[in-house]
């Protein structure tokens, strides 16, 4: 894209549903790109949701277009944000539907059903291929002199996908070195995750997330009009919460728990509306922000799935310029905690 002052590359690693590497090239060129003699000042990493085509998740809108019009908006910024010098996107991509490979299949009628099965599956990937490509990164970069900033950026299930990579490398992280180094940066994106609200919380599943030695920040968006998590997904997720008090929220419709603002120590809150660019963002300087994209979708009914309402309506110029204030600004190493040793839960 014309116009953009940087270097960058894409590429796309195939998981399979154990979460193994399908692609035995790409710890090759992760390595290539994060240790020669002008690394990658930025890694992006996505990671798609439940239903999803291969060739949805690896074609251009899903992560070459997002990271061209997020570095788009950094290079016409006047101030305040830091456009990276260097940049490289890993478009992470995991089995998401019964049968990928003939997408009219029969079987593939039956998707609806697979919800349990997707679900656990996303953890399964996270837990083990996704989370040794992050190990892979922080070694390689353990060694290379230089800051680098990671931006993930994840969607519904990919939510799932990421944060347990996130929890499962940072957990062997703490046991193989005991620190992350002062020139990591770390921004997790959930784009409408679908699971609990309360999975942030530091004593259950994604907890360690909000540890305040980790120097993350995270930008969670939620919409009422997101119909998969506020009715579906609550439906679905009834059997799991029959036999205790939890309630069955999603994330994506209603925002992080109490608990989980509190463990995080407080949070920002912003309303996306149309004609929302970057700069209503840049003065969020909590660790944790929360997107309200209601007001945005309430404004555009034409973009309404019949099925799922909003819940796939994340391609926008309101969500790039959110993205690109909350990624690029140039206050983001200054409110990151200090790095330091940090022990996980058993």
């Amino acid at each position: 894209m014309e116009g953009i002052p940087n270097n960058r590359a894409f590429i796309a690693v195939r998981v399979n549903e154990h979460g193994v590497i399908l692609d035995p090239g790409a710890p090759s060129a992760l390595s290539t790109a994060l240790a020669e003699s002008s690394p990658a000042t930025d890694l992006f990493l996505f990671s798609h949701g439940w239903w999803t085509k291969v060739p949805l998740a690896v074609a251009k809108e899903f992560y070459v277009e997002f990271t061209n019009r997020l570095l788009q908006i950094a290079s016409q910024s006047p101030a305040g944000l830091r456009l990276p010098k260097s940049s490289f996107a890993v478009g992470i991509h995991w089995p998401s539907m019964l049968n990928e490979d003939n997408p009219h299949a029969l079987v593939n009628w039956l998707e609806v059903f697979s919800f349990y099965t997707m679900e656990k599956r996303a953890d399964v990937v996270g837990e083990t291929g996704a989370a040794s490509l992050a190990q892979l990164i922080y070694r390689v970069h353990k060694e290379s002199r230089g800051e680098l900033r990671v931006h993930v950026l994840a969607h519904s299930f990919g939510c799932r996908v990421v944060c347990a990579a996130f929890c499962a490398a940072l957990t062997a992280i703490a046991r193989d070195f005991g620190t992350i180094p002062d020139t990591v940066r770390l921004n997790l994106v959930l784009l409408q995750a679908a699971f609990d609200h309360d999975h942030l919380e530091r004593e259950k599943k994604y907890g360690l997330l909000c540890a305040p030695e980790v120097p993350l920040r995270l930008l969670v968006t939620r919409s009422e009009e997101d119909l998969a998590l506020v009715k579906l997904y609550r439906d679905a997720e009834r059997p799991h919460h029959l036999l205790s008090k939890a309630s069955n929220l999603a994330l994506g419709a209603v925002g992080p728990s109490p608990k989980s603002v509190a463990d995080f120590g407080g949070k920002d809150d912003v309303a996306i509306k149309t004609g929302l660019t970057y700069s209503d963002v840049m003065s969020k300087k909590a660790r944790l922000v929360v997107a309200d994209l209601t007001p945005l979708h309430r404004e555009h009914p034409d973009r309404r799935h019949s099925f799922s309402g909003h819940h796939s309506d994340i391609l926008s110029d309101e969500l790039y310029h959110l993205l690109a204030g909350f990624l690029f600004r140039s206050e983001t190493d200054a409110a990151s905690v200090e790095p330091q040793a940090f022990r996980t839960s058993t």
